[in-house]
Parts: C-alpha cells; structure tokens; sequence
C-alpha cells in the first residue's frame, strides 16, 4: 500500500512477513518495522538519518535488541568519502581514496586491500582492478553510451546482454527477433525502446544462468522468466492505476521452500547507491 506521496507504507512478502515504512516530508525513508511471519528470523526494524542535501548518514538494521550501525560521511561536494560499521563492539571502516571527477577510482576496506576502478572519458566503469596485483577483477564493454554489452569477470565468467555470435544487443527494425527459446538458444540483452529484457551468464561456451523478461507500453514489467528455472517464472500482473506494481505471482519449487504458486511483492527502495559507486558485477547493476 502506497501513501499519497506514491511512497510505499506496507507490504507483505512471500512468507508473510509484513513492514510498515515510515517517510518524511521530502519522502526520505526514516523507519521500517517488521512483523516477521511464523518461523522467520531476521531483522525486525530499521532507521534512516538524512542531510540537508537527502544523502543518508546514518543506517540501523536491528534484529531483537542488537543493532548494526552504518554512520556515511561527504565531501563538500556530496561524495561519499568513509563509511564506518559498527557490530557486536567492532568498529570497521571503508574509506574512498581517490575520484575521477564524482566516481570513486579508489577505496580502501577494513583489512587494508585497495580496490582501483577505471572509468573511461564518459564516466562508464572499464575495470576493476586488485591494487596490490593489478589484476583485473571485471570489465566492461558497452553499446552506445551506456548500454551494458557484457561484463567479464576474473574468473572468467561472462554476463552478456548479447546474442549468441556477440554482434547484436538489442532489438532492431528490419532484424530477426529470436523467439521465446530456452537457455541455450539466441537472445537479446534489451528491447527497441533500450529497456534490458535479458542477460546470460556464460561459463566458456557453457550458457549457465540466464533471465528474459518484457514490458507492456507504459514500461511496467509483464514477467521474469529464469531461463535455467522455468518453474520460478514470475508474471507481474498486478498493477494499480498509477502503474505501481503491487503483487506477482511466483512459481516455486525446490531450494525456496514453497511449493505451488504464491505471492511475492518486489518493492524497489530508494535507497542511494553503496560507497564505491555501484559496486554490484551483475550486468544490469553496475552504476
């Protein structure tokens, strides 16, 4: 359930669990307590601090009575320079050495490894770098100026929003558009609209993940479709008169514990992106 402000009050997840989100004036989030269902553990409440400018200062994640603490600190320019971690009475922090203009191109974490990031003259992420070996932990390639075309990690897996001969991305005016297909068959990274509706993650010729997906005209998402786990297919077929998604149905069996369908509400927090500039791999995260 939604507040005037369109900012989320309630929702209820697929084991039961109910939160309640408490927003200010400027819609920032301040607090959320949680009902967890029969047999869930975890955290039961979390708060949020702002600044003037909407950047958050201070994060609590409390389960019972103990708490984990995340105090943020800025430049003058609202870059994010330490974060400090405290939990359980140790105190840890990461702290952001360098910038290329706002991206951060080096930090520094609790045991002391230095990670660098490159960005290229757009500001789009290339590699990320171990300082201390130089060696290359990700890597990017794009399509245009910031469609993801694949990111290749260390180890030599490869996320791809790529067809299968690697030479197209997206779909295209006068191009064939592969068919529904399986995990192994052709498909595109993104739509004509530039939207991504899918990615595979390829281990040498050996397609291992991968997830497809489709919007209807006003961007609201139809479906998530697992390509290696067709039973948790999860259509997105609930949609109030402002386009917000309320609820989806999600097949699952196996490793989730639910059997049969049931109900699973995807609620996407606005929260700011983490100290280092996105440091998520997956294809359709990196920042």
């Amino acid at each position: 359930m939604a507040d005037l402000a369109n900012d989320v009050v309630t929702y209820t997840d697929e084991n039961g669990s109910v939160f309640s989100n408490t927003w200010d004036p400027m819609s920032r989030k301040t607090n959320t307590t949680i009902a967890p269902a029969s047999g869930i553990g975890g955290t039961t409440a979390q708060s949020f601090q702002h600044n003037g400018l909407a950047q958050t200062t201070f994060a609590r994640d409390t389960v019972g009575t103990n708490n984990a603490d995340v105090t943020l600190v800025y430049d003058s320019i609202g870059r994010t320079v330490e974060e400090e971690q405290v939990y359980g009475g140790n105190t840890r922090y990461v702290t952001n050495d360098g910038f290329t203009s706002l991206p951060v191109s080096q930090f520094t974490l609790p045991n002391a490894r230095q990670i660098n990031n490159s960005f290229d003259a757009l500001y789009r992420r290339q590699q990320i770098i171990e300082a201390a070996t130089s060696a290359v932990i990700a890597s990017w390639q794009y399509f245009g100026s910031n469609r993801i075309a694949t990111v290749t990690l260390g180890n030599g897996l490869v996320c791809s929003n790529m067809n299968n001969a690697q030479t197209r991305s997206a779909i295209q005016s006068g191009l064939p558009t592969p068919g529904w297909g399986s995990l192994a068959t052709d498909q595109l990274g993104y739509d004509g609209a530039g939207r991504m509706i899918g990615e595979r993650f390829i281990n040498g010729t050996d397609v291992t993940v991968g997830l497809t997906s489709a919007y209807d005209m006003s961007s609201n998402k139809l479906f998530e479709r697992p390509l290696h786990a067709e039973e948790r297919s999860s259509p997105y077929d609930s949609y109030d008169s402002m386009n917000r998604l309320t609820s989806c149905a999600l097949s699952c069996a196996g490793p989730c514990g639910i059997t049969g369908p049931g109900t699973i509400l995807r609620i996407i927090n606005n929260l700011q992106d983490r100290f280092h500039y996105g440091f998520s791999l997956c294809c359709g995260s990196a920042k």
